[in-house]
């Protein structure tokens, strides 16, 4: 408990809030005098009594108490106890797998994943945590010191080691299974223990009332990211109704002088009745290519809730999500509400997170399956960081897509300054779209989508 306060009153410091040293040590020698500390109201009032001394420091420390003192169950493990005995005893049957087994048998265990990732956190600095693209990397960084990442020697000899023990294949598929299934847990729990440790790093004291949509989609905390929903549900009401009164404008057209004036003869020239140019206005079909790998997937919660809100402005919107492979994610919208969509993408065994991007994988996939389906009235828009783990950049599928469509628009969620260094292949996009913006925030989106429907 210690601990967890002397690390919970450093984050208070970082986040701007003024707390002595002499205030700490009392905040750590008063908390055994309340007795139960597991009455959570308690501990809080009495830590904002030690520790807090302006008012306008009260929701930084709510906000951080809230992260540092709430239960965070840490389970990896969803079968019940026997199928673990059962799983450990039949690895430690098999010689060389004894290791693996008492690894298990730790990270099962609520209590000891929670310390591993901790002292494991400290291991990889993973204090210095500071925006959402390193969420993937420190949490690759944290399973490999757990010791269940895919490159653990015990997992890739699994197989042959209880093929040498005799085991039957249906069996060792089976016990396979079993681990994998664990393993997956491991990873959520440590991903959410990454995250969890950013939100903590990147709790701010208040600013004047900083505009949401104006901050970087990067430097949100969960509590930020729930709150932009509703502001991106009423920005999408407002543009709605905006385009919707230009469109009605731009059919109507513009004034037809010469016809006019020919009609109003029968007035003595005085123009009574205008006369307009009127023109079609075609809606153009919307694609929409969204990286949801866990450096930008916010950003595309954000991006379908939008697209998705003003969708009647369009003639179609088809959606997909990728990471490496490419998912068509259209239907998952039909007949539900919007967020609970985009929630079930975000979360569905159906994509893999956890893979590492492949744009050019995720451009050939798309000529393959859907280039006949592009008009010259499609607009194919495309959210990612460009960011492709070395993997061929494959640029000539990209080049196919914007033969067919009308206009290719990429929105890069990243700063100009970052593309075409390290795994960026940014560059070698640039040339086949007809646009390249810099999304960082929901104003640049928004202003993104009103130049498309200019």
């Amino acid at each position: 408990m210690e601990a967890r306060l002397v690390e919970f009153v450093g984050s208070l410091r970082r986040a701007g809030v003024r707390v002595s040293t002499s205030e700490s040590l009392d905040a750590i020698g008063g908390l055994p005098l309340l007795g139960d500390l597991g009455d959570r109201e308690a501990v809080r009032d009495s830590l904002r009594a030690l520790l807090i001394k302006n008012s306008g420091d009260q929701p930084t420390f709510d906000r951080l108490f809230d992260l540092f003192f709430a239960a965070r169950p840490a389970t990896a493990w969803s079968g019940d106890s026997r199928a673990l005995e059962e799983t450990l005893s039949s690895l430690r049957d098999v010689e060389g797998l004894g290791d693996l087994a008492d690894r298990i048998e730790q990270l099962a265990d609520p209590a000891g994943l929670e310390m591993r990732m901790r002292r494991f956190g400290d291991e990889v600095s993973l204090d210095r945590i500071g925006n959402r693209l390193q969420v993937g990397y420190f949490t690759r960084r944290l399973l490999e010191r757990m010791g269940l990442d895919p490159s653990d020697p015990a997992l890739r000899g699994l197989s042959a080691a209880l093929a040498r023990a005799g085991w039957r294949p249906e069996d060792v598929e089976r016990l396979e299974q079993v681990i994998e299934s664990f393993r997956r847990g491991v990873r959520e729990v440590a991903r959410e223990h990454v995250e969890w440790k950013l939100e903590q790093n990147t709790v701010q004291k208040p600013q004047g009332g900083q505009d949401l949509a104006e901050r970087s989609f990067f430097s949100l905390s969960e509590r930020e990211i729930r709150d932009m929903n509703d502001i991106v549900s009423e920005l999408a009401r407002k543009l709605r109704t905006v385009l919707s009164m230009r469109r009605r404008k731009a059919r109507r057209g513009s004034l037809d002088a010469q016809r006019t004036f020919r009609r109003n003869l029968q007035y003595g020239g005085v123009p009574v009745e205008l006369v307009f140019k009127r023109r079609r206005v075609e809606r153009p079909e919307i694609v929409n290519l969204c990286d949801v790998s866990g450096s930008v997937r916010y950003i595309a919660h954000f991006m379908l809730q939008f697209m998705y809100s003003i969708q009647d402005l369009f003639s179609k919107v088809r959606s997909f999500a990728y990471v490496r492979e490419l998912t068509e994610v259209t239907d998952w919208f039909a007949g539900r509400d919007v967020r609970e969509a985009i929630g079930q993408i975000l979360t569905s065994d159906q994509i893999d997170y956890y893979n590492n991007s492949d744009f050019g994988h995720v451009f050939e996939t798309f000529r393959a399956r859907h280039l006949g389906e592009i008009t010259h009235r499609t607009t194919v828009i495309i959210l990612g960081d460009a960011r492709s783990n070395y993997h061929d950049p494959r640029a000539g599928a990209l080049a196919a897509i914007q033969e067919k469509a009308r206009q290719v628009i990429w929105l890069n969620p990243e700063n100009k300054l970052t593309w075409g260094f390290g795994d960026s292949v940014m560059n070698d996009y640039q040339p086949y779209c007809d646009q390249v913006r810099e999304v960082r925030n929901l104003n640049q989106l928004v202003k993104a989508v009103q130049d498309l429907m200019g």
